[in-house]
């Protein structure tokens, strides 16, 4: 695909997506014109016509009917929401979604990337890494060789996974969490901020410490319930 003057937009408003969109304006620094940022898509109707950073609240996912060949990347850090909002895109028909690489990432050699994939300023992905459909790997994440990251994951700032990690599908490794050198974590697990996981843990837990202890087990299927999140007002970041 023929990326010059690509037209995208960011679904979300809040702090996630407004990194994102930082780093649209950083990649547009590095090869001007190569992107044509067109606003935001929020599912909140409260926000639909405000502005954000100069540019419009475009509408919600219905907007993107009219405009299929426009990509989207959705800001959402938290993964199980945001694979609902992937879901509810797909849903109506739609299929194009950015793949957004900071310029200011280090990305080594034989590192693959899915579709939907957002990787922040600072995040480093050394060798032989994959990174599964719409995961978001966050500012100063470190992935060392032969990492696996499932669909969705989330890898949250400053956290770092030795090599040979897996980290399933939809898993939120918290702030400044590390992983010990070819541990596996389950799908739709959590684990806690500035945790260490020294052995593996099972899908749909909550892990916290060090070493990660499980404090919580869910119910498979567990993030299939959640709903995109209620509408509220936030006036302070619509300037």
């Amino acid at each position: 695909m023929d990326i010059l003057n690509q037209r995208l937009v960011i679904f979300g408003t809040g702090g996630h997506a407004r990194e994102i969109h930082a780093t649209v304006e950083a990649l547009d620094d590095m090869a001007p014109g190569e992107y044509e940022f067109l606003g935001w898509l929020d599912g909140n109707e409260q926000k639909h016509g405000a502005s954000i950073r100069g540019l419009p609240v475009l509408g919600g996912v219905e907007w993107l009917a009219d405009h299929p060949e426009v990509e989207v990347m959705v800001g959402i850090g938290a993964p199980a929401v945001r694979r609902r909002v992937i879901q509810q895109i797909m849903a109506a028909g739609h299929a194009a979604f950015a793949t957004l690489i900071s310029p200011h990432a280090r990305m080594g050699s034989r590192v693959t990337v899915g579709r939907g994939v957002y990787v922040a300023p600072g995040a480093i992905c050394t060798t032989e890494i994959r990174v599964g459909d719409f995961a978001h790997i966050n500012t100063g994440a470190l992935l060392s060789h032969d990492v696996q990251v499932g669909e969705y994951a989330m890898i949250s700032p400053r956290a770092a996974l030795a090599g040979n990690v897996t980290v399933g599908a939809g898993t939120d490794v918290g702030l400044n969490a590390s992983v010990i050198q070819g541990q596996t974590i389950g799908a739709w697990s959590v684990v806690g901020a500035q945790a260490m996981v020294r052995s593996d843990l099972p899908a749909n837990c909550v892990a916290v410490g060090v070493p990660a202890k499980v404090i919580k087990a869910r119910d498979a299927g567990w993030h299939e319930l959640i709903a995109p999140p209620p509408a509220r007002r936030v006036d302070a970041m619509m300037h």
